[in-house]
């Protein structure tokens, strides 16, 4: 497929998978919602009618009960299927029992976006009498079906094991894309700063699509992209938010990377409210190695287990398998730039008061500056200042500071402590009075710092 960059080793696992057994398999390509798999996807369908022409090859927007539906009687009619246009047909069923009840006919079926677990997962209720899609899908020894999904539960409730995960494109893959989508007529970028522009993407392909788009469209510099990148938060969610042209994806679908995701937030927001709060604390702190402790507290460690597993199946959060001294302490979890901006603009009036509730919990936990703590406040740093980074009046906010100042003595970064005990200063001088003990003491910690 023209402009198709990357994915062989994956995509030549699929193929194994699909195309090699002798039984009916379902494989899911998993992956962060544009990390590309619906455009993988579509290049396995274009080499399958290549490679294997005797392959019938079906393709079902599965995102939604009504597209699941008008795509199947699609395939009904191109199949010829008696009474297939009835009103009263049932035809799923109708669908389903062709492809089972033709063995010399082979047959591929991709069902793409199969992101609802309402839809494509285990029922809540075992009970119910309803037929979920997943009874519809047939199973022969003559066909295969691949499922691309954002959801590990559907990907592991639908395939089991046999799971393909797309991660972000490498470096080469991702600053090949960006050249072949700026085409000629694009200004020349300089190398050192389209491996920063990269990076800043997170070599993710619906970011890089979105840039190159924006940046052949308007004839900017790659350097005045990275420019509008390092604006206020507010600035760049208004510049992931410009639209851009795509034929790959549907025309209902939401192109800008702002919104890519925002439809996972509100399913999340919708059906799992632990992992939704766990989403919402993430986007308030350091996107690297966020400490399990920082989350909201939860009623069972069940809970807990099912809410981190939402957002990692999601690949919103990933857990880190680094061993060292900070990660030995607890669990620790990356979560993707992009989707953290993503998230915040998401949360939109609730944010502030978020930060705060990190703010207060952060407060508590930081330790003092004994030296056998000194692998917890290492883990704890780059989030207490990227909490800190905006005002806010009230005292945890101030008792943070505090400590931070204190361990950042300790650790010989002289500057950065007298900054956060002079806010200490300043802002108890202020509501509290100078003779106040509490703000005494930050008047100490400031000549401690300044020392």
């Amino acid at each position: 497929m023209s402009g198709f960059v990357g994915r062989s080793d994956e995509l030549h696992a699929v193929k194994a998978k699909l195309f090699d057994r002798d039984d009916c398999p379902i494989i899911s390509l998993l992956g962060l919602g544009g990390v590309g798999k619906s455009r993988s996807a579509l290049e396995l369908a274009h080499q399958t009618k290549s490679e294997y022409p005797q392959y019938s090859v079906f393709w079902v927007q599965a995102e939604k009960l009504l597209t699941f539906e008008e795509d199947m009687l699609h395939i009904g009619k191109k199949l010829g299927i008696p009474g297939i246009d009835d009103p009263k047909a049932d035809v799923k069923t109708l669908v389903k029992q062709r492809l089972q009840n033709s063995p010399e006919e082979k047959w591929f079926l991709i069902l793409n976006n199969a992101d609802d677990e309402m839809l494509w997962g285990r029922r809540s209720n075992p009970s119910q009498q309803e037929l979920s899609l997943v009874d519809y899908l047939p199973r022969t020894p003559n066909g295969s079906i691949l499922v691309t999904t954002r959801s590990r539960h559907v990907a592991t409730f639908l395939a089991e094991n046999e799971v393909v995960h797309l991660d972000a494109l490498s470096p080469a893959e991702a600053a090949e894309m960006f050249t072949y989508r700026t085409g000629s007529r694009g200004p020349s970028a300089d190398q050192n700063a389209l491996q920063t522009l990269l990076e800043k993407l997170t070599n993710l392909p619906l970011a890089i699509i979105q840039a190159s788009s924006f940046i052949k469209r308007t004839q900017c510099s790659v350097h005045t992209y990275l420019e509008l990148l390092d604006q206020p938060e507010e600035a760049v969610i208004q510049l992931l938010s410009k639209d851009f042209g795509d034929q790959t994806r549907y025309p209902h679908a939401l192109n800008p990377i702002a919104f890519t995701w925002l439809i996972s937030f509100r399913h999340i927001r919708e059906h799992h409210p632990l992992a939704a709060a766990f989403l919402s604390s993430i986007a308030c702190l350091h996107e690297k190695a966020i400490p399990f402790s920082l989350l909201p507290k939860a009623d069972s460690k069940i809970d807990t287990i099912e809410a981190i597993g939402v957002l990692t199946g999601y690949s919103f959060a990933e857990k880190r398998t680094c061993s060292d001294i900070i990660s030995d302490v607890e669990e620790l979890y990356d979560v993707h730039r992009l989707v953290q901006l993503a998230a915040r603009n998401w949360m939109e009036g609730r944010l502030v008061d978020e930060i705060k509730a990190c703010t207060v919990r952060l407060a508590e936990l930081f330790p003092t500056r004994n030296h056998e703590y000194k692998s917890i406040w290492s883990m704890y740093l780059p989030h207490g200042q990227r909490l800190c980074e905006k005002e806010g009046d009230f005292p945890e906010r101030y008792r943070l500071l505090e400590k931070m100042g204190l361990c950042l003595l300790v650790d010989g970064k002289y500057d950065d402590a007298v900054k956060a005990h002079t806010l200490v200063v300043d802002w108890r001088a202020e509501k509290l009075g100078i003779s106040n003990e509490q703000t005494l003491r930050a008047y100490n910690n400031l000549g401690e710092a300044l020392n």
